[in-house]
This record gives structure tokens, sequence and C-alpha cells, in this order.
């Protein structure tokens, strides 16, 4: 009876090995999880003598086996299922391998463009600023059922700081925030570093865009994120006096009770972008556009980027509706990839939202290197939004201001930033990250790395 037991116990495993092997899963991007999956490692001897071949391979092999979906989803219910809820249907979430700098909201490039790895999983990914797991113990909040825990070291802190820490509460999910102040100043510096290399007739300005877990209207897990705030504030104050700060906190927290932010995604929502705009809008002394004056469009059914990393079940059964705000100035949009083939593009369009990227793509098809926006007015303003995808819902509204609406992301941006500025005759810059950049220094390196090799 023991041979038998064992015997039936292992054929199983034998015949889904078997068909591993022979039908393995052959995705370059999870999109359950809007995630680049671990590409086949490159053998040397020397990842061979270090153990690192194994290890990456062994990472690979879990990213490519058969019937993946289904045991990721059933890796989540059985997660689930485990302790007991908090009486907000609270939990903590951590999502290893992956933070905000990687947004999986890249366009799928044309084949002569970039290969679809390389969008999805971006080159600067950083770490996240390890969170104390005893924190929700001290919080006056009821204990949480943990999702997905990393290992713990002794002193009881998380490790692997590569993580997005999520906090679910009944049907939204929203991202935890931690502060480095060291990194907050290595962002504020960078900024400085461009505004003193470009041409002192050029106004910079910076918007960063706090997170939908800034303004949760529950006390008992305010001390599970850090003050972002605070955080503005230490950029702003860091930033010289070529570089004009915009207050896009006070009008999101002003709306905090509106639709600003998405409950399955971590990304503000048209509305919010909206009030950034008029905060802008008043910065440089433009009149904003009412609301009022758009059409718009829905497309419902949205589960982002936070139900990917949480796969929570009331996420699932409560997804988002992104609205559409139409641009009525007359315009023409040109998205480039690589190759600087020019792409004629909509800024704005439904169309976009069944693509590999995600719904979220339905603002200029996604995030991309670098694109133009035309418009109608003879004004002579080049405005630049050097941006993450924070600014994708954004950069629409700004046509009714400019004569050119240029925009750049710098995880796919290859030219030299400072020459483009330069050849492109741009007026006026527009910094526009989320939050995230002063819980890491990636970004800081990659914007002095495009500022490398110009000619001054």
């Amino acid at each position: 009876m023991h041979k038998l037991n064992v015997f039936l116990f292992l054929i199983p495993l034998f015949l889904l090995s078997l068909y591993n092997a022979a039908v393995p899963n052959r995705q370059d991007i999870s999109l359950l999880e809007k995630r680049a999956l671990k590409a086949l490692p490159q053998f040397s001897w020397e990842a061979l003598r270090t153990g690192s071949y194994f290890r990456d391979y062994d990472n690979y092999f879990a990213d490519h086996f058969a019937f993946r979906d289904a045991f990721v989803h059933a890796g989540s219910a059985l997660k689930e299922l485990r302790g007991i809820p908090a009486g907000d249907q609270a939990s903590i979430v951590v999502q290893k391998g992956n933070n905000m700098f990687q947004d999986m909201t890249a366009a799928t490039p044309p084949a002569s463009g970039l290969d679809k790895t390389s969008v999805a999983s971006g080159t600067y990914a950083s770490a996240a600023v390890p969170a104390s797991a005893s924190a929700l113990a001290d919080s006056p909040a009821p204990a949480l059922a943990p999702q997905s825990q990393a290992a713990k070291d002794e002193k009881g802190q998380l490790e692997g700081t590569e993580s997005d820490k999520y906090l679910v509460v009944k049907d939204r999910a929203m991202s935890l925030f931690s502060y480095n102040d060291s990194d907050a100043e290595a962002y504020a510096k960078s900024l400085n570093l461009f505004a003193e290399s470009i041409d002192p007739g050029v106004k910079v300005y910076s918007l960063l865009v706090p997170s939908a877990v800034e303004f949760l209207n529950m006390d008992k897990y305010r001390s599970l994120s850090d003050s972002q705030k605070d955080a503005i504030a230490g950029v702003n104050r860091r930033l010289s006096g070529r570089i004009v700060p915009v207050d896009a906190y006070k009008p999101l927290a002003d709306h905090s009770n509106e639709y600003t932010y998405f409950r399955t995604d971590h990304h503000w929502t048209a509305l919010g972008a909206y009030y950034a705009y008029r905060a802008f809008a008043e910065r440089t002394g433009e009149t904003a556009v009412p609301l009022s004056r758009y059409d718009t469009a829905e497309v419902p059914g949205f589960l982002g980027s936070a139900y990917a990393a949480t796969l929570n079940k009331n996420l699932k059964k409560n997804p988002d509706t992104i609205t559409i705000y139409k641009p009525f100035v007359p315009h023409h949009y040109t998205l480039y990839w690589y190759d600087d083939v020019p792409l004629k593009r909509n800024v704005v369009d439904p169309g976009y939202a069944g693509k590999e990227g995600g719904a979220y793509q339905v603002f200029l098809e996604g995030d991309s290197p670098w694109g133009r926006i035309e418009t109608e007015n003879a004004n002579g303003k080049r405005l630049l939004v050097i941006k993450d995808s924070y600014g994708n819902p954004f950069i629409p509204f700004l046509l009714p201001h400019y004569e050119q609406v240029l925009f750049l992301d710098l995880r796919y941006f290859k030219t030299n930033v400072l020459d483009f500025v330069k050849e492109q005759g741009i007026t006026d810059v527009l910094f526009l990250d989320g939050i995230a950049v002063t819980s890491y220094d990636g970004y800081s390196d990659l914007l002095r790395s495009k500022m490398g090799t110009a000619k001054r």
C-alpha cells in the first residue's frame, strides 16, 4: 500500500513535468501580473561557478511553468484563506521583485522597435525601503491577515528590498509609501543640475504626484505609510530658484472624496490629473479649461496593477472605470520608438484599452520613449514633459495652452536630454513624477546618465 501511494503521488508529478518540458509557457509578459517574466539565462562558466546560473534558471523555470496562470490564481486563493481578516477586510500584500519604476503600462512597440521584455521590466529598478513588519502590531488597527510575506531577518524586518507593499482594504488596494531623505535629496539635486545645464530662458517646473494611500480616510492605517506631504516638502525645499514647484497635493487633498485614484491600480484617474493640471495652469499664469468643456467616454472593467500584484477577489469583483476627457483642440500626435519612425496615434483612445499593456493605455497609447503633439496654437510655446506614467492622463489637458507638447520617458528614452531640449526649441519643461521617486535613487541616476554626454 505504501508503494502504491508513492506511485500515485509521483505519476501526476512526472506527467506534469513531461508536459511542461514539451509545452512550456513561452510568454514574455504575464498579463495577469502585469510584469515581464524572467528570460532564459545565458550560460557562462563564471555564472556556473558563483551559482547564479542555476538561481536564474530556477527563476526562469518558475516563470515559464505550464499552467502557470492557473497555479497563480490557486495560490492567491489559498493565501486569502490564511488568518482571520480584520473587520475592515484589510490585509498586507508584499509583491517581491517589482517597484513603481517598472510600470507595465508601456505600449507594445512595432516589430522593429524595442522588445516587449525590455519595455516591461525597465533598466533602473531600485530597491524600495524595507518596512518594519512590527508596524502592524504597533498600529491601532486590528491585526491584518497577511496574503504574502517575504522572509524575515532576526530583527523581524522584511528582507528582499525590491518589494511593493500593498494595503488592501475591502475593494481597493494602495501601494504603501516609504520615504528616504537621501533619495529625495538626490532627486532634487538631479533636477537642479538639469536646470543649471539648459538655457536660462527655459522655464522649469516640478510636480510630484502623491499616491492614493496618502488620502485614505482611516487613521488606524496611517502609520503604515510615511507622510507624502512631508516628502514633497522635502524635495521642494531643496529645489533651486531655477525650478518652480507645482503643488498638486492640496487640490488632490481637497477633492479626496472624489474618484481621483483607481481602486485596482496605483495611478490616479484622469479626474485626479485634471486637478493637478489646474494647479499647473495657475502656476504658469494660464487659465485652466473647465472640465465641463470636455466630452467624455468610459472604459469599464479595468483591473490594474494593484489587482495584478494582489489578485484579490474583492478587487476583481469591483473593477474600475476609466473616464476619458476628449481633447477639443485640433492636434496631431506622433509617437516615436527607438527607430524614430513616426507613428500617428490618438492622444486618448478607448480602442487602446484592449492592447497588451492594459487599459491604462487609453492615454497616449501607454508609455513610450517620446512623443510630440502639435496643435494650432501659434503662440511659440513648446512644453516638454519629462514624466513617468502618471503623466499620461495629465498631458491631454495641456493642449489648449501650447503650440507643441512633447514628452519623454527616461526609462526608454535613449537620446541625451539636454541636447533634445535644445534641438526641439523647448521653452518650458515640466518634471512630473509619482512620489515613489523619493523612495529610491534609480530615477536620479537615470536622469544624470541622460545628461552625461551633452555638449555644453
